[in-house]
C-alpha cells in the first residue's frame, strides 16, 4: 500500500513564500539592486531551521521553529546606507498577517505575539521607508 504524501501546513506555505521574497531579495528583482537578505546577518542561523521547519510534520514544532525563525527576520541594521524596498517590506508585511492569522485561527494562540511584534516592526520599517521617500524624491 503506497504512503500519502505529506500535506503541506498552511504555515509552511506562508514560510514558502518568506523564502521566496527572500529570493527576489538577493537578486535583482527590485530596481536592479541587490538587496540583503531579509535575515541580515542572521541568515546563517535561519537557514536549518527554515529547512528543519519546511519538513516538520508535528503541527507545534512547526509553530515553534516559525517563533525562532520571526525573531530572525529584519534585525535592526546597525550600518548605514542598507538598501531597502518598500515594495519588498510590503510584501513581507503581507505574508507575516497572513502567518499571524494562520497562527490566531489555529491553537498556538499563545505563540502569536511573536509573528505580530515582527510584523508590526516591518510594517513601521516600510512606513518610514515610504515617508522618507516622499520626502526626499
Amino acid at each position: 500500500m503506497e504512503e500519502a504524501p505529506h500535506q503541506e501546513h498552511p504555515l509552511q506555505q506562508s514560510l514558502r513564500l518568506l523564502i521566496e521574497e527572500d529570493g527576489l531579495r538577493k537578486g535583482l528583482a527590485y530596481g536592479g539592486e541587490r538587496l540583503d537578505s531579509m535575515f541580515g546577518e542572521n541568515e546563517n542561523r535561519a537557514v536549518p531551521l527554515v529547512t528543519e521547519c519546511l519538513s516538520e510534520t508535528d503541527p507545534d514544532r512547526i509553530v515553534s521553529l516559525l517563533e525562532q525563525i520571526s525573531l530572525l527576520i529584519l534585525p535592526r541594521s546597525s550600518s548605514p546606507g542598507v538598501l531597502e524596498s518598500s515594495d519588498s517590506l510590503r510584501n513581507i508585511h503581507s505574508i507575516l498577517s497572513q502567518m499571524a492569522d494562520q497562527l490566531h485561527a489555529s491553537s498556538a494562540e499563545s505563540r502569536t505575539d511573536v509573528v505580530d511584534r515582527v510584523r508590526d516592526f516591518v510594517a513601521r520599517k516600510h512606513q518610514l521607508l515610504v515617508e522618507y521617500l516622499e520626502n526626499n524624491l
